[in-house]
């Protein structure tokens, strides 16, 4: 049994294109009416080394604490078409 299961959870790891972790995968396998705990999820995908992407944290990359001038702002009128 433990095998159909990592294989499925692998498939289901896979489409997600690997950004579900146990609790999602929980839910699909739920959906195919398989009953199985997220702790056997875990332990099964990290047997297996499957581990979700997490997301990237929001880094600002403007520095508006500067005293250099800042550029007018244009309507687009000036563009030639």
């Amino acid at each position: 049994m433990p095998e159909g299961i990592k294989a499925e959870i692998r498939v289901i790891h896979e489409k997600s294109r690997k950004t579900y972790g146990e609790r999602r995968i929980k839910d699909d396998l739920a959906d195919m009416g398989k009953n199985v705990c997220r702790q056997r999820i875990n332990r099964l995908m990290k047997e297996e080394e499957l581990a979700c992407k997490t997301k990237r944290r929001f880094k600002a990359t403007t520095d508006s604490r500067h005293n250099k001038p800042v550029a007018d702002k244009h309507d687009g009128s000036s563009c030639s078409q």
